[in-house]
Formats: structure tokens, C-alpha cells, sequence
């Protein structure tokens, strides 16, 4: 997706599909979101958890949609499933 300059903005466990239990094949799935780099969105997007920053602190609606926002969103995703935490519970932590 990169290679097209296309930015999926919904990377979470349930768009992302196992096909065998030794992880040799893995597709990510839902492109509903899908954006091309460099284009602006409004801020309501994708599961909140998995937002990077930028977004979820947003003041106005148009947001600059870059690959980063899928890095953020993969680390999140790898954070919860090496550490078995689920995101909302480790967010609501972090805030207090």
C-alpha cells in the first residue's frame, strides 16, 4: 500500500486476516478507509484506540492523512498482541 501512496487508516486486530497457524501468511483486509498520502479527512476516523495522536487531538476537522498513521496504528496493534493488553484498558491507565 505504501508503494501506491495509499494509507489503509483502520489497521486493528479484526481487519487483520491468519490464514495458517505459523503467521506464513497474514492479509490485512476492510480498505473502506483507504486515503491517498497527502490528502485531508475529517477527524472522525477509524477505532479510536488504534489513532495515532495527531488525530485524536485534532482541533479542526481537517487532518493530513499520512503513512504514519499506519505505523502508529501496527505498533498499537503489535504492543496489544505481544503483551496480550487489550488498547482501551491501557489507554484509560495511561490517562489517570
Amino acid at each position: 500500500m505504501f508503494f501506491f501512496k495509499q494509507v489503509h487508516r483502520d489497521v486493528k486486530p479484526e481487519n487483520v486476516m491468519i490464514f495458517d497457524a505459523d503467521f506464513h501468511k497474514v492479509k490485512l483486509i476492510d480498505f473502506g478507509m483507504t486515503r491517498k498520502c497527502g490528502s485531508y479527512v475529517r477527524r472522525l476516523i477509524g477505532s479510536i484506540p488504534y489513532s495515532p495522536p495527531e488525530v485524536c487531538d485534532a482541533v479542526n476537522n481537517d487532518i493530513l492523512v499520512s503513512t504514519a498513521m499506519d505505523v502508529w496504528a501496527f505498533g498499537v496493534l503489535l504492543f496489544c498482541s505481544i503483551t496480550g493488553n487489550q488498547t482501551k484498558k491501557f489507554l484509560f491507565e495511561f490517562e489517570e
